[in-house]
């Protein structure tokens, strides 16, 4: 029984040595970041005429140690990023095609040069013509 019990206090010591030094070991680690990764936390908002936003979780591993981190959040910016367009008009020289961004959904106008400028009158070459609504009879 005392055989038993003193080679199960000596394993316990051995235990408690081994994770007291694993810890040591793991806090004198001089971090350096390694792989560093972004996830999208948020989705997409409006931040300005020209672009939206959205949150991502910075995360990042050290090269020394293995140990994950996490640095924070951080807000990146983006273009915005048009969809159909849904509106369109034109001066005779330029035109301007309306869009709403697929992720944050504001609307926007793009410029184009018009391909069959100069020209007066109506455009033919406009992408999206809303056509003039018909009278049933």
């Amino acid at each position: 029984m005392k055989k038993t019990l003193k080679r199960g206090l000596c394993l316990v010591l051995a235990m408690v040595l081994a994770m007291a030094m694993g810890i040591t070991a793991l806090a004198a680690c001089v971090h350096e970041a390694h792989h560093q990764t972004l996830r999208q936390v948020s989705g997409y908002r409006y931040y300005s005429s020209s672009q939206c936003e959205a949150e991502y979780e910075v995360t990042w591993t050290c090269k020394n140690c293995g140990q994950k981190f996490i640095k924070g959040t951080v807000s990146l910016g983006s273009e915005h990023v048009g969809g159909a367009v849904y509106s369109s008009s034109c001066n005779g020289s330029m035109q301007t095609w309306w869009r709403n961004c697929s992720r944050c959904n504001h609307g926007f106008s793009e410029l184009h040069r018009c391909p069959k400028a100069p020209h007066s009158g109506s455009c033919t070459a406009l992408p999206c013509v809303v056509p003039p609504e018909t009278v049933k009879k």
